[in-house]
């Protein structure tokens, strides 16, 4: 849909005509292709007519938005969520979804979601007492649901790219003495029900893997020979952000 205005400003004593052009899908938001300077009104209406094809026809094999709600979207959105995520990641996800993201937009449409919606969104957030973690957390998946949306031609633009991304503030790292170690260590040679833990133990300890890494662990995945490891999916298990890694 094009939407074309024509208004005249004053200079002094001189008079000049304005045209305004934008088609929803290809203009940004609030940035209509404005053109000035034009001594009659008929002048600026012939840029405004040629204008507007010239954007329309940027749309030729481009389908039709969907002018779907955002609570109608993240059903369609859990239900990607359910088939492509592990059962822990997709919870994960949901729950952030339903608690913090769903309850702000609501039935807002998406088309009518901009930046200034996302800062809105993260203010409210930091105000409700919210951590940095936890709102970069809802950032990085209100950004993946709306580039999920312009692959279901649902919009065109991600409102999240014109946003900054929340920061945090990282810790330094804790690591483990020698000592603590060898507490460990101790603790299970002292404790007969653990004795079977010792190994898995110690490769927690050398490797620096992940708890869930190391339980999804399979006898393809380690080259005795090599001494490799391999860090890689497995049924519906998937290492974090999906990389795969091999450990030395």
């Amino acid at each position: 849909m094009a939407i074309k205005k024509i208004y005249k400003r004053k200079f002094n004593t001189a008079t000049t005509w304005t045209a305004a052009v934008a088609v929803r899908g290809i203009t940004p938001p609030n940035k209509p292709h404005t053109k000035g300077g034009f001594a009659t009104k008929e002048q600026a209406e012939e840029f405004a007519r040629i204008k507007e094809q010239e954007l329309l026809s940027r749309l030729e094999g481009i389908p039709k938005l969907n002018y779907i709600q955002f609570n109608e979207f993240v059903v369609k959105y859990l239900e990607l969520c359910e088939m492509n995520n592990t059962p822990s990641h997709f919870e994960s996800k949901k729950s952030v979804i339903q608690h913090s993201i769903a309850p702000f937009f609501n039935k807002k449409k998406l088309i009518n979601i901009h930046p200034v919606d996302i800062e809105t969104f993260i203010s409210k957030r930091r105000n409700d007492g919210s951590s940095q973690k936890t709102i970069l957390s809802e950032y990085t998946i209100l950004k993946h649901m709306f580039h999920q949306a312009i692959i279901w031609d649902y919009l065109r633009i991600n409102p999240c790219e014109k946003v900054a991304r929340p920061k945090v503030s990282q810790p330094l790292p804790e690591f483990l003495t020698t000592e603590k170690i060898k507490q460990v260590f101790r603790f299970i040679e002292e404790n007969e029900e653990y004795h079977r833990c010792f190994y898995l133990v110690q490769v927690l300890f050398y490797t620096g893997c992940r708890r869930g890494e190391i339980s999804s662990l399979r006898w393809s995945d380690i080259d005795l020979e090599q001494d490799i490891i391999a860090i890689q999916a497995h049924d519906n298990w998937q290492p974090k952000d999906y990389e795969s890694r091999t450990i030395e």
